[in-house]
């Protein structure tokens, strides 16, 4: 089960078999490398994440994971006041390019995903919602992700772009809480990410928003320069783009590096 965000999770499986994974060449060095890698994540990939940090525990069963989620520009300065981790995702390029300029990496970062807005709407779409523009029609309860976050920027980036002024009923903590709030019937449209649409199954229906006016997102990932366990913790951020842990992120919807 994926933790609550700001809450950590841990993943490791004890005694739990390894078997073979493609494209995880070194297998047997890396099975040597033990610790439990706290890994700071976005909430974007609290659905996702546990599933991918079950794969790398199948394959390295001397480590474990325990991810904590929470919002990548809040964890980035969690982590320059001192707060530990092992490795860093972001959604947004913008969270990790702070990260590297205050000195917080070991190394360089890697995309190992992408993702994109859409639309979100209830399931039936009564309202009769189809494109950005349609979200500034009179008596339409519109959510928007607040700006604060990455999913806010990238929404109010794609506006923009397309020439539309939305007066959202509220600003939410980040694009699954935009999700939550229209499946559940209190509002009647708003912008979050793809991924996070697909989590809302049946209740809710995505509508795409065309390429001119979209702004992909990048998840990148990065070992923290004080790491505790940095061994393990290479092993994790170079699993992500394993051919194991890619499987995962295209069922959940998000989008190659």
């Amino acid at each position: 089960m994926a933790a609550p965000p700001g809450m950590a999770a841990s993943s490791g499986i004890a005694g739990m078999g390894g078997h073979g994974m493609s494209g995880m060449g070194g297998m047997a060095a890396a099975s040597t490398a033990p610790g439990s890698v706290l890994v700071l994540a976005p909430g974007t990939l609290a659905t996702v994440l546990p599933m991918v940090d079950k794969e790398f525990v199948h394959a390295h069963p001397a480590a474990s994971v325990s991810p904590s989620f929470g919002h990548s520009p809040a964890q980035v300065i969690q982590v320059k006041q001192g707060s530990p981790g092992d490795v860093l995702l972001t959604v947004g390029a913008e969270s990790m390019a702070e990260a590297k300029k205050d000195g917080l990496l070991a190394g360089d970062s890697t995309v190992f995903g992408r993702n994109r807005l859409e639309i979100i709407v209830p399931a039936g779409n009564r309202k009769g919602v189809h494109t950005l523009a349609d979200l500034a029609k009179p008596g339409l309860t519109v959510v928007l992700p607040d700006e604060s976050t990455p999913a806010g920027v990238y929404a109010d980036r794609a506006l923009a772009k397309a020439g539309v002024t939305v007066k959202p009923a509220s600003k939410e903590l980040g694009s699954p809480d935009v999700a939550q709030k229209v499946a559940t019937g209190n509002a009647d449209a708003g912008i979050a990410f793809v991924t996070d649409v697909k989590a809302g199954g049946s209740k809710v229906t995505g509508i795409d928003i065309p390429d001119a006016d979209q702004v992909p997102a990048e998840y990148r990932a990065a070992v923290l320069k004080n790491a505790k366990h940095a061994a393990a913790a290479g092993m994790f951020v170079s699993f992500l783009s394993s051919p194991t842990a890619q499987q995962q992120f295209r069922q959940f919807g998000f989008l190659a590096p």
